[in-house]
């Protein structure tokens, strides 16, 4: 008796921690954290059909520049507005785009995800001053940096190529290279939405659904000779 008591207890007990993949191969992880006062709301998309190479060379750290200005140019300010933060990173084997709100704010930053995922109408003129603003990053980049870049490419060669990129290959980048690019960044074999905070489970997982369940995969093969690197990241 005291044995199915036990059972019928820790069925009770509330589910903490649920993946789910969904049929695009698009991947939701929910890890709930009870009490705590912030959330995180993370959209990572994996470099694996979107690597570095010497003929795109931070072609993934401008697209990271553009969809983390949303459609209109402001979706930072917006989220500010109302005491959310974004932030956008660019590493070596994925693109992570995170919000920082409260656990009521969980529809407020999926939106935001679902605005990165959607922003893909750049202009020449979007490229221009994402362009102008990688340049001086590279510029302002420390030693240490420099000193790090040059390990990874002596040890792997193109495999090792930084995130932050290459001003006079970035230079180059047209719109289509970017849309491109962005097809193989957000392929949904490739992507995975990650809440950890003070949120139902199962409510967090249907929400999250809504923003990935409709994502198709284009076929787009893995550029030939290149193998992934496994580290390093920029952030704009």
């Amino acid at each position: 008796m005291l044995a199915v008591l036990a059972a019928f207890a820790v069925a009770q007990l509330p589910l903490d921690r649920l993946r789910t993949i969904l049929p695009n191969d698009s991947a939701i992880i929910i890890d709930r954290l009870p009490k705590q006062p912030l959330m995180s709301v993370q959209l990572i998309a994996s470099a694996k059909f979107a690597p570095e190479t010497p003929a795109s060379h931070g072609y993934r750290h401008l697209l990271e520049h553009l969809i983390a200005r949303g459609k209109d140019g402001s979706l930072d300010k917006k989220l500010e507005s109302q005491g959310a933060f974004l932030r956008a990173s660019t590493y070596r084997d994925a693109m992570q785009i995170q919000v920082t709100c409260t656990p009521g704010q969980l529809d407020l930053a999926l939106g935001a995800l679902k605005e990165v995922l959607d922003t893909s109408d750049f202009t020449d003129a979007d490229l221009a001053r994402e362009k102008a603003a990688i340049t001086q990053e590279i510029g302002l980049e420390d030693d240490a940096g420099l000193i790090a870049n040059a390990a990874w490419f002596q040890a792997y060669g193109d495999a090792g190529l930084d995130a932050i990129g290459d001003v006079d290959t970035i230079a180059k980048a047209s719109v289509e290279d970017l849309r491109i690019v962005r097809l193989r960044q957000f392929s949904p074999k490739a992507i995975a939405v990650s809440i950890a905070g003070d949120v139902d489970v199962d409510q967090a997982t249907a929400k999250a659904r809504k923003i990935l369940e409709d994502l198709q995969s284009v076929d787009m093969p893995l550029p030939k000779g290149r193998d992934q690197g496994t580290a390093g990241r920029v952030e704009c």
